[in-house]
């Protein structure tokens, strides 16, 4: 065999075995796609319209509240880890027409593991990347018996709290707007004799969350049985009830 002929096939059987061990390619994550469910690069400014019922009073006192709140990026900084941790206003105001106020700070973390969300000095990690449906976490970093006080009454709003994608819609109707790619992820939906725990977030894609619905509800009814059998709208006795909607995003 000649040392071209030798030659030749050693650089063939080299581009074999390189093509054969080299992996395939891969285009950019799933999972920093999905990082467009709360687009930073694009949007840096959400309103909601916030309706709220409190229980007060063993349930005597019923009350009912619109306000309206902007989450807005103020910027970014580095943590002590090195991560990028971004800030985020929040503002109130309570009639539409209204300016807004600014009440709080909180920070947030977005990158290919998820959105991790710091508000009121409770860590929470709101989306899990790669979204895949079915997928359950922890997404309250802090003890489910954390207690939040709500018109003066101590709640344990976190408790048996599991996050879940349960489903994702190619279009979403919310009100007058129709929104694409969509994910529902419920983070708490049981209930007891005494407490209702449901909460559940809307994310769609390009734009952010769109829709947040809770329903934290507790009541001592003793063995009455009409009370029982009540619905927890009615019985209520502490604990409120919130449906915040997107109203602007730009």
């Amino acid at each position: 065999m000649s040392n071209n002929l030798l030659f030749s096939l050693l650089i063939l059987f080299s581009l074999i075995l390189f093509t054969a061990c080299e992996p395939d390619f891969i285009p950019a994550s799933e999972a920093e796609i999905e990082m467009d469910f709360f687009p930073i690069d694009s949007i840096t400014t959400w309103e909601y319209r916030m309706d709220s019922v409190i229980y007060d009073n063993e349930g005597l006192t019923v009350d009912s509240f619109v306000s309206y709140r902007r989450e807005q990026v103020l910027g970014s900084f580095m943590d002590a880890e090195g991560n990028i941790t971004y800030r985020l206003g929040i503002a109130k105001k309570q009639e539409l027409e209204d300016i807004y106020m600014e009440t709080d700070i909180w920070t947030f973390k977005l990158n290919e593991t998820g959105l991790q969300r710091t508000e009121e000095n409770l860590n929470f990690v709101k989306l899990l990347f790669p979204i895949v449906l079915g997928d359950f976490w922890d997404g309250n970093q802090f003890p489910e018996d954390t207690e939040v006080f709500i018109a003066g009454d101590a709640v344990e709003v976190y408790k048996n709290w599991e996050y879940e994608y349960v489903d994702r819609f190619d279009t979403f109707t919310l009100g007058a707007n129709v929104y694409t790619d969509v994910i529902h992820v419920k983070q708490a939906d049981n209930s007891n004799a005494i407490e209702r725990r449901f909460s559940e977030e809307y994310y769609a894609k390009g734009v952010g969350m769109i829709s947040r619905n809770m329903m934290i509800l507790d009541v001592q009814c003793g063995t009455n049985p009409d009370c029982l059998s009540a619905p927890w709208v009615d019985k209520a006795h502490q604990g409120f009830i919130l449906n915040q909607r997107l109203i602007d995003f730009y």
